[in-house]
């Protein structure tokens, strides 16, 4: 059924954004993770890890853009 066909597809995108995710360095991965799956702050963030919100908004877009990248490599392959 499309129920079913539907959290199927959903744990693939899941899994392959996990396995993507590993790729990232850690203070990238760190900075996605709290952003995007915890809903944390990017002054939250930064505070943590002891860098400004701008550094740690400048993390962020470094985690997304090579997050896309390796979506996309995966995706090709």
């Amino acid at each position: 059924t499309t129920d079913s066909f539907d959290v199927t597809l959903y744990g693939e995108r899941r899994q392959l954004v996990q396995k993507a995710m590993e790729k990232l360095p850690a203070n990238c991965k760190n900075v996605v993770k709290k952003y995007y799956f915890e809903g944390k702050s990017l002054q939250d963030i930064g505070a943590g890890m002891n860098v400004c919100d701008a550094r740690a908004s400048q993390l962020r877009k470094e985690g997304v853009q090579r997050l896309q990248k390796e979506l996309v490599r995966r995706l090709a392959a």
